[in-house]
């Protein structure tokens, strides 16, 4: 997989945050794989990625950020994973454009957020 748009640091450009390029190592072949894991799990909320490519591709993408200590280990199953990505996504927290995956302003904003937990 290609990213939509390789960068090394966090860009803010029209009120969008846009992160770094993620950087997965594969164990076994050692290789280095590089994605936009926002636009990743855009396109498979979206239904442009599906069955086992979006489960393989989600999976790769959550053990990556259980990893890099973004997430706790095992806090939730691939469909739960796809499911908060496709409600942060609907909801409009996050999304994709010709530059790539971002977090929109919403994300950063207390009250959204609770909307998704029903808090």
């Amino acid at each position: 997989m290609e990213p939509l748009v390789y960068r090394d640091e966090t860009e803010e450009i029209g009120g969008r945050v846009y992160p770094p390029t993620m950087r997965i190592r594969m164990r076994e072949s050692g290789d280095v794989v590089a994605l936009d894991a926002i636009a990743t799990m855009c396109a498979v909320a979206e239904g442009r990625i599906t069955g086992v490519e979006a489960r393989t591709v989600s999976a790769l993408i959550a053990g990556a950020e259980e990893n890099a200590g973004l997430r706790p280990r095992d806090e939730m199953d691939v469909d739960e994973f796809v499911a908060s990505h496709t409600r942060l996504f609907q909801g409009g927290f996050i999304g994709y454009d010709q530059r790539g995956g971002y977090l929109s302003a919403r994300a950063a904003d207390p009250a959204a957020l609770a909307t998704l937990t029903g808090s």
